[in-house]
């Protein structure tokens, strides 16, 4: 906890000091970070917290401005309300679910665990041991986002086609893979049974199953009803089932499943670049300009703009 010393609390603004602290202290913090550099759990003690140095705009005496602190600040509650905005618009998008027209033809129900053998990652793979074990071979997690994953190591577990759900987290999402990978105990595994693989289009299957999951999930949900943290177990995908479309012989038509999926796909993609921006705009850092190019040091000239 921070407070203001007395001598100067006529002369601070705390919203100015907001963001200002916030970007000193994360240089500061010391621990764990993901491979993209964001924090995975850091910390700081109160000792070096102590001890940050901060840029603070002074006035003819030497003293903070507090009318250049208001004008920054200001400039700075602006942009945060425009990323609460923006974090609305995301929150929305991703709740939201490219639907396709029911088939005509005929449909039939099928069990998951006639279609695929359900498992589950291996719990051992810690961020410690994918630490340990850099390599090339992706470590998928229990993560909403596709290409998002614990890490990269040195060996794989899954080599083919297979789909993955989000187990934990938001739980619920599931993902086309191919290729070699591992997981961790944070995802779930389908491995289309060897008797039906011919019939299955994977890609297909990741649009139908993905909101039969998210309707299953159970756990914590916020007030406007989207996910704080939920999860989507081994037994409950064993219990599940979906409807595909067949053919003449009752078996899943992979035609018409191809044929439908890359309608949708152009759509996902869409769908997703706009989320990736709105993502990134979200999660930026406000670096707000000094004063739009007045000197940040002359209060004279913060009050004649």
């Amino acid at each position: 906890m921070l407070k203001p010393k007395a001598e100067l609390a006529e002369r601070i603004d705390l919203g100015f000091f907001a963001p200002v602290l916030t970007k000193v202290l994360r240089e500061a913090a010391t621990g764990r970070r993901k491979e993209s550099g964001e924090s995975d759990y850091v910390k700081i003690a109160s000792k070096n917290a102590s001890v940050v140095l901060v840029p603070v705009p002074v006035d003819e005496d030497g003293l903070p401005s507090l009318a250049f602190q208001e004008a920054v600040a200001a400039r700075y509650a602006s942009l945060q309300a425009l990323k609460i905005r923006l974090a609305g618009l995301l929150a929305d998008l991703s709740k939201k679910r490219i639907a396709f027209a029911a088939h005509q033809g005929a449909t039939e129900e099928f069990k998951i665990t006639d279609l695929f053998d359900v498992g589950k990652g291996n719990g051992g793979l810690t961020r410690s041991y994918v630490l340990a074990h850099a390599g090339e071979y992706p470590v998928y997690t229990g993560s909403s986002f596709r290409n998002e994953t614990a890490g990269h190591i040195d060996s794989y577990a899954y080599e083919g086609d297979y789909l993955t759900w989000a187990a934990d987290g938001y739980a619920g999402p599931v993902f086309a893979r191919t290729g070699r990978f591992s997981a961790n105990s944070h995802a779930g595994i389908l491995k289309a049974k060897e008797e039906f693989a011919p019939y299955l289009h994977l890609p297909y299957l990741e649009y139908a199953l993905t909101p039969i999951f998210e309707s299953m999930a159970v756990g914590r949900y916020r007030q406007d009803g989207s996910p704080d943290y939920t999860r989507v177990t081994v037994g409950m995908v064993r219990g599940a089932a979906v409807i595909l479309p067949v053919d003449v012989e009752g078996l899943p038509d992979a035609a018409v499943q191809a044929a439908i999926s890359e309608r949708i796909a152009p759509l996902e993609r869409d769908k997703r670049a706009v989320e990736d921006e709105l993502r990134r705009l979200v999660q930026a850092d406000t670096l707000v300009d000094w004063a739009n190019g007045l000197d940040p040091w002359r209060e004279d000239e913060i009050e004649a703009a």
